[in-house]
């Protein structure tokens, strides 16, 4: 390895993060530069406490968002794709998931309010506060508050009548448990990021939610007492941030 090369990033050869490799690998410099990952396969990255939990979530696809401004430049990407190898998934349920080369499952969603995009203006702030880590490849992905951004609003839409069931309420517990910088980093977010947020933890902080968020940690083996109850605080002191 060169001077110049960086080393490989710590935890380059976690399962999820191998997969955003292989996608990013496939889709070379040019589309990785127009791609932001988010999903539950950032976690491993986001972490700053590694000795938290010790048994990950299992995840089989890799998701991803981009910025495009029509339907043609959205069908001009997609192309491109194909031109790398992508080949849609034709037992998909939406239009956005893909198989790479290697047959990972890829999810890209389109951000603009064209027809095929999500109109989604969280999707937006994402990607224009996406951060590069050098795995290698280097890759754009959403900071620890885009990403707990877009799992509240996941939970809202899609796991609050099942908090125990929640896909999306086990990766924000996760993701605060293992980073707890991040009641901080949210209190220096943008004034509608944090209204946003706290709104929705103050209301997702029922009795309920608060037993599934307990047994979301207990399902990853937490190798030091008291982690729900840290991350429980923390949630409740970032719904103050309203």
């Amino acid at each position: 390895m060169s001077e110049t090369t960086p080393p490989p990033h710590p935890r380059r050869g976690d399962p999820a993060i191998a997969r955003m490799v292989r996608v990013a690998d496939a889709l070379g410099p040019e589309l990785g530069a127009r791609v932001v990952f988010i999903g539950a396969s950032l976690l491993p990255l986001l972490e700053t406490e590694a000795d938290v939990l010790s048994s990950p979530r299992p995840t089989r696809d890799v998701d991803a968002v981009t910025a495009t401004r029509t339907y043609t430049q959205k069908a001009m990407l997609e192309e491109r794709l194909r031109e790398r190898g992508f080949k849609n998934s034709m037992a998909a349920t939406h239009m956005d998931r893909w198989h790479a080369p290697d047959g990972t499952l890829f999810d890209l969603m389109a951000c603009g309010s064209h027809s095929g995009g999500t109109g989604n203006a969280h999707d937006e702030w994402v990607i224009k506060n996406a951060i590069e880590t050098s795995l290698p490849p280097t890759v754009r992905h959403a900071s620890a508050i885009g990403l707990l951004l877009l799992k509240c609003a996941a939970y809202r839409d899609r796991g609050a009548k099942a908090p125990a069931a929640s896909k999306d309420l086990a990766d924000i517990s996760a993701l605060i448990a293992t980073r707890p910088e991040l009641e901080a980093e949210m209190r220096g977010a943008p004034e509608e990021i944090r209204a946003f947020v706290g709104g929705e933890i103050a209301k997702m902080l029922t009795p309920r939610t608060v037993s599934a968020i307990r047994a979301h940690i207990d399902d990853r083996e937490p190798l030091i007492a008291g982690v729900a109850d840290t991350v429980i605080e923390q949630l409740k002191a970032m719904s103050l941030t309203v």
